[in-house]
């Protein structure tokens, strides 16, 4: 068994059309032409421009999609569920320019959160999550268009393809779902059980923009890639995206390798046919920094008080903090309460770190839990 996975580079911003097209014609247009409903799924987990998928990677897609559809009759629809449940995608679309791309190409904007009454979705084979409820027009489209950003995260180490499907989830559901995985291997099945619902949907992945390394998803630091990645495999495309910005994605992203290991997709390299650049064409000299894992200790001999001393755990910067209150809002744990600034309840917090995820003042941090975290008391 093998998939295709297209790189292609953007020369510069004018090019950005042609790149995109490039890296769609070289697998193949056939589940474009074929589909007479089609969804565009951005990550726009906030309304932080970088956090986002660049409003340009959307507008020319929908572009190149009129422009391959021409003639045909078919529906474009865009849709999102952000991470906070008091804002609605509509709103994060309009500060982050989103909207604007709607009206201009005149596809129709589907809101996940609010609109129509979610789907139950009962999920046989999940480890973890055994239902949930999804946005209706993930199962009517005939087609979806993933457009991540690919980005560290700080508890599932990346978040690119296969982790911006958790936004098919809308409002409270995502929250609750946070609960069923509280470690990073734990909700990693959470989000291989999520995904293996879309396992036999046709999709067609277009990764681009500049990448994000550090304290992502939405507090890192912004790397330079000036590439466009495609495939219909969300698992190839993160494993060759990984590649890339110098890493393993078996070996260390847990939810890629377990997507794998549940035949969810391919992750092994040696079964990905790269088309357009090469690997060594395009792999950075300087890996990614990626964020910290302290239960990467979990052989160890001492592994609890490691794990409970290295655990990682949101601290505030109050001088940043503007008090909006996002934190309490998205906490799954319900940890959180405003006094009027975040304090927190260690005993509830599971360490998703939703609320640094979410913070848009940067005024939440991330650090290791210490010597009182080995104590028990954090």
């Amino acid at each position: 068994m093998s998939t295709k996975v297209s790189i292609v580079q953007i020369t510069d911003d004018s090019n950005l059309f042609n790149a995109i097209y490039e890296c769609i014609n070289l697998l193949g247009t056939e589940n474009i032409k074929n589909a007479k409903s089609i969804l565009l799924k951005p990550n726009c987990i906030l309304d932080k421009a970088k956090a986002a998928t660049d409003p340009e990677i959307i507008r020319n897609t929908i572009k190149i999609i009129q422009k391959i559809k021409e003639g045909q009759d078919y529906s474009i629809y865009i849709g999102d569920s952000p991470g906070l449940r008091s804002k609605r995608s509509r709103k994060i679309f309009e500060n982050l320019g989103i909207m604007e791309v709607i009206e201009e190409t005149r596809i129709i904007y589907e809101e996940f959160d609010g609109g129509r009454p979610p789907l139950h979705i009962q999920i046989p084979d999940g480890i973890r999550l055994k239902e949930t409820k999804i946005a209706p027009i993930i199962q009517e489209v005939d087609l979806i268009v993933n457009l991540p950003r690919l980005k560290t995260h700080m508890l599932t180490v990346y978040t690119g393809a296969i982790k911006n499907y958790w936004g098919i989830q809308p409002g409270g559901t995502k929250p609750k779902n946070h609960m069923k995985g509280t470690s990073t291997e734990s909700f990693s099945q959470v989000i291989a059980d999520l995904y293996s619902i879309l396992v036999n949907k046709s999709q067609l992945i277009i990764m681009g923009g500049d990448g994000m390394e550090g304290r992502g998803p939405s507090s890192g630091k912004m790397r330079k890639l000036d590439l466009v990645i495609g495939g219909t495999d969300p698992v190839a495309v993160d494993a060759v995206a990984l590649a890339i910005v110098g890493h393993n994605a078996i070996e260390k992203v847990p939810h890629i390798r377990i997507c794998a290991e549940r035949n969810l997709g391919i992750a092994n390299l040696e079964n990905i046919e790269i088309v357009g650049k090469t690997l060594p064409e395009v792999k950075l000299t300087k890996p990614f920094h990626l964020p910290g894992r302290g239960r990467a200790w979990a052989g160890h001999l001492f592994a609890p008080l490691i794990y409970r001393y290295t655990k990682k755990i949101p601290r505030l910067h109050r001088k940043k903090c503007i008090k909006c209150g996002n934190c309490e809002k998205i906490c799954p744990g319900e940890a959180i309460t405003l006094t009027p600034y975040p304090s927190f309840n260690r005993k509830h917090c599971i360490n998703c770190l939703c609320c640094v995820e979410t913070c848009p003042s940067d005024a939440l941090r991330v650090s290791n839990a210490g010597i009182w975290g080995m104590l028990g008391m954090r």
